[in-house]
Order: C-alpha cells, then structure tokens, then sequence
C-alpha cells in the first residue's frame, strides 16, 4: 500500500473541518469522492495546538502538520500516541476505533463504510 502526501485538496477537506466542524463520518474525499475520508486530532496536555492527521482508506492520500486543535476536540483513550507517525498506518488500522470516538463526542452520524 503507497500512501501520497501533498494535495493541496486534502488541506481545503481540512480547512474545512476546522472551521464547520464535522457533520458526517468518514467524509468525503476530494481526490477519489469516495466516503472514506479520516481525521484524528491530538492536543497535547491542555495545550490549543497539536497534532492532526486526515487520510482517505481508499486513494491512500494524507496529509499531516500541527493546527489549533478544535474547542470540541478530546483525545480518544484508547489511541496509543506512541504509536503515531506522519504516515498515518496506525490510524488507518484503528480507523473505526476512530470514527466510534468522533461520533461519540459530536453524535454525528457515521457510515459503516470499513
């Protein structure tokens, strides 16, 4: 599996999460329009910014960098941050694990796409 980084696509999905939240999960893809977009987020301590990550299951395209991570955002307990890397390969295994967490804490509806 070869992932792609770099599309300026994947920023705008990510711009756009940051400022209107998310409604729907996983969401769509902007490269491959497929339902299979990811996002994780990781505050560090009580800090505003962190980490993120949002990554497409199907195309393999990815971006990760540091952000203001979002009010709404709480870490998921069982995401082990040792574990995370640029390449998001453990998020996209514990990729449902992901998206029970994002559902808990905002009650959005999600897709059982995996």
């Amino acid at each position: 599996m070869n992932w792609s980084d770099g599309d300026d696509r994947l920023d705008e999905s990510l711009k756009d999460i940051l400022i209107n939240g998310i409604r729907q999960y996983p969401l769509m893809c902007p490269i491959c329009k497929k339902n299979s977009l990811n996002v994780y987020f990781l505050r560090r301590g009580t800090k505003s910014t962190g980490g993120v990550w949002i990554w497409c299951s199907n195309c393999h395209s990815f971006t990760h960098g540091t952000v203001q991570i979002p009010i709404w955002w709480e870490n998921c307990i069982d995401i082990e941050e040792e574990k995370l890397t640029a390449l998001p390969l453990y998020q996209e295994k514990e990729r449902e694990r992901i998206g029970e967490h994002i559902k808990h804490i905002l009650g959005c509806e999600i897709e059982n796409l995996y």
